[in-house]
């Protein structure tokens, strides 16, 4: 009887210290989840009225609302209104038809002399126009034929070209037909071969 008392009270004695030494373990893990402090010393919340919106997303574009701007056809070099004009390279590359043809008119209309001189292409070769004894060209004066384009869409525009056709003298248009007519590619030909050399 005694041995069972004393073993009850050494059993109750070991529990009684293993709780002890479990105590703080179980105040920590509880401290986990919640705060004994007070509200004042707790880490505060952010503040989430100081958080900037995103910003509006920007108004969508249809096609119908870009504009492009009109592109002007290059205009001819000034020439001069008395005396002999001299057609080269440079500004007389091409650009507006009927910028061309005018002042090639009002050349004729005044009676003056042109020189077709190095490389004249395009609308340029409009100045074949000018009568045969008013017009010579130098050695190295060459005429690039072609169809004529829209300038802002580059498409090919048949009624015009078959109009500036028309205005070169019967043996240019010959000439041109023999090498495949007008068409996207350039046609390169010899100014003498069209018209009288410059006398030096």
């Amino acid at each position: 009887m005694c041995r069972f008392l004393i073993s009850v009270a050494l059993g109750s004695l070991a529990a009684f210290f293993i709780l002890v030494m479990l105590l703080p373990a179980r105040q920590a893990c509880a401290g986990a989840w919640y705060s004994t402090e007070p509200p004042s010393r707790q880490t505060p919340l952010p503040d989430y009225s100081t958080v900037r919106e995103p910003p509006a997303p920007a108004p969508i574009v249809t096609p119908a609302q870009i504009s492009i701007p009109a592109l002007k056809p290059a205009n001819p070099r000034p020439v001069p209104e008395s005396g002999t004009i001299v057609i080269d390279g440079g500004d007389n590359m091409g650009g507006s038809i009927k910028a061309h043809e005018a002042q090639v008119r009002a050349a004729i209309a005044r009676g003056q002399s042109v020189v077709l001189d190095d490389a004249i292409w395009s609308a340029a070769t409009l100045w074949l126009m000018v009568p045969a004894d008013k017009i010579c060209a130098t050695d190295r004066a060459i005429l690039g034929f072609h169809w004529m384009t829209n300038m802002l869409t580059h498409a090919p525009m048949k009624d015009e070209t078959a109009r500036v056709f028309k205005l070169y003298p019967a043996h240019v248009q010959a000439a041109i037909t023999r090498k495949g007519g007008l068409g996207p590619e350039d046609i390169r030909i010899k100014a003498t071969d069209l018209v009288r050399r410059c006398e030096p």
